[in-house]
């Protein structure tokens, strides 16, 4: 079970390290796909335009598929997005392959604690919860600056091969760890009872929480490298 966990855990932490993959490295990758700061910052927007619009349809409409597949479709496609941007040589491409990424992670997540919950006992499903979300944590703290010193020693474009690499590994990993069939969680989810469950007040008080947080947050993060460059800063110090 514990391997489950970490396996799921890093699935998470390479997910988020690959999302805001663009915000330490957006000067040189404006440069070389012939934008300005705003263009690049395409690559993040149009990204978490796709997982708000996409996240809740998209879980419902995959809810009754087997979460294991689902996961392991999803990284399939994170590696081909990672390694389209990597190969891309225009905005529109690079920001295409985002796009695709994109639809993935609006989904990766309900796949990832589905089978988390599915393989813990009731009482032990917070914890389950909690330590594969600790990938995300990881993700902002380690992946980003990780990702950011290796760009900025190499090549922007080197980052996102290593991502395309590392959700291939993934990918094969859970595949040897995920048992083919999860116990039966309760109430079976399904796309009526996502659906139903986003009308709840509740619900939507901390969908909307989220919203303004995250937004917040991204609002500023996005352009926090050019904002760090402008003022002097070393590619050193910004990692």
């Amino acid at each position: 079970m514990r391997v489950i966990l970490l396996a799921l855990s890093t699935a998470i932490f390479v997910t988020i390290s690959y999302e805001a993959m663009p915000i330490g490295l957006l000067t040189e990758i404006a440069a070389q796909l012939h934008t300005d700061t705003a263009g690049g910052g395409l690559l993040v927007s149009s990204y978490a335009l796709v997982v708000v619009i996409g996240s809740i349809p998209l879980s419902a409409a995959v809810a009754r598929y087997d979460a294991r597949a689902v996961l392991l479709a999803m990284l399939v496609v994170f590696a081909l997005s990672s390694a389209l941007v990597a190969a891309s040589t225009t905005l529109a491409l690079a920001v295409a392959a985002r796009l695709l990424g994109g639809a993935a992670h609006a989904i990766i997540f309900t796949a990832v604690f589905r089978i988390a919950l599915a393989i813990v006992a009731r009482e032990r499903r917070g914890r389950a919860a909690g330590t594969v979300a600790a990938g995300n944590a990881v993700a902002l703290s380690l992946g980003l600056p990780a990702a950011t010193a290796l760009g900025a020693a190499t090549s922007w474009r080197l980052p996102f091969g290593v991502a395309a690499v590392a959700f291939v590994l993934i990918a094969a990993v859970t595949a040897l760890v995920v048992p083919v069939r999860l116990p039966a969680t309760e109430p079976d989810p399904s796309a009526t009872m996502i659906l139903a469950a986003v009308r709840r007040p509740s619900m939507l008080r901390v969908g909307i929480t989220v919203v303004l947080t995250t937004g917040a947050h991204f609002a500023t993060y996005t352009y926090i490298q050019p904002i760090l460059v402008e003022i002097g800063l070393s590619a050193a110090q910004i990692t």
